[in-house]
C-alpha cells in the first residue's frame, strides 16, 4: 500500500485480521463495515440485523402467527449467522419454538427448493421468514408453485430491501437496511478520523427499518397451533 494514503474504507465483513492489525500499527486510519472493535485508527459501521430480525418476528406474531419457519443463508458468513441467532432469540422471548430452519445459500434455487419443502409440512408454518430478498422470491416461487396462496395461505419475508422486493408479484415484506448509507458514512468517518489529534474511532450503528409488502398478512383462520 502506498505510504502516503491516509484512510481506508473497507466495505466487506469478511477480512483477514491480519490485515486490520497492519493497518492499525501503520497509523492509517480504516472504517470497516460489521467488523473489529473500535479502537485506535480504526471505526466500525454496524448493520442492526438484530433489530431488523425482531421487527420482522413481532410484525408476524402481533398478525396471529406462531409457526414462523426461516430459511438461513450461508453457516459460515457472520451477516447470515447473526440473522439466524436473532431469529432464535425473538422467537423464544415470544414464548415460540423456533424453526423448521432450513439452510439455503443467498440464492434463489434454494430459496424455490425449501418453498417447495415448507408446502408438503404438515403442520405447515403460516410464515416463513427468508435470510435475504432472493431466497424469499424463491421461496415464494415454491410455495406457489406447489398451490399455496401467499399471503392467504401462507406469509413470506425477506431481508436486504432490493428492487427484487418491489418488484415481485407479490411485494415482498422486507427490512431496509439502507444499502445507500455505509457509503456516506464511512467517508464522513474516515474524514472525521484523519482530522483527528487523537485518532480513535466509534462504532456507528446502521439502523433497520421494516418495510410491509403485499407478502404478507394475518395468519390463516382455523388454523391448528
Amino acid at each position: 500500500m502506498p505510504d502516503n494514503v491516509s484512510g481506508v474504507a473497507i466495505m466487506t465483513s469478511e477480512i483477514n485480521s491480519s490485515l486490520i492489525n497492519e493497518l492499525a500499527g501503520r497509523k492509517i486510519a480504516v472504517t470497516f463495515l460489521d467488523h473489529a472493535p473500535a479502537r485506535g485508527y480504526v471505526s466500525t459501521l454496524r448493520i442492526d440485523y438484530k433489530a431488523g430480525i425482531e421487527l420482522t418476528v413481532n410484525y408476524l406474531y402481533n398478525l396471529g402467527h406462531q409457526r414462523i419457519a426461516f430459511v438461513a443463508g450461508r453457516p459460515k458468513l457472520k451477516s447470515n449467522i447473526l440473522r439466524l441467532e436473532a431469529y432464535e432469540k425473538a422467537m423464544s422471548r415470544l414464548g415460540l419454538k423456533p424453526g423448521p430452519v432450513i439452510h439455503g445459500d443467498l440464492r434463489f434455487e434454494k430459496g424455490l427448493a425449501a418453498g417447495l419443502a415448507i408446502a408438503k409440512m404438515s403442520p405447515r408454518p403460516t410464515a416463513v421468514m427468508a435470510v435475504n430478498d432472493l431466497t424469499a422470491v424463491g421461496v415464494l416461487k415454491g410455495l406457489t408453485s406447489a398451490g399455496c396462496r401467499v399471503p392467504e395461505d401462507i406469509s413470506v419475508t425477506g431481508f436486504d430491501r432490493t428492487r427484487l422486493a418491489e418488484y415481485s408479484n407479490p411485494s415482498i415484506t422486507t427490512v431496509d437496511i439502507h444499502r445507500d448509507l455505509p457509503g456516506q458514512m464511512a467517508a464522513d468517518v474516515l474524514h472525521e478520523l484523519c482530522g483527528s489529534a487523537d485518532p480513535h474511532g466509534k462504532e456507528h450503528e446502521i439502523p433497520a427499518e421494516l418495510i410491509v409488502g403485499h407478502s404478507s398478512g394475518p395468519a390463516p383462520s382455523g388454523v391448528s397451533l
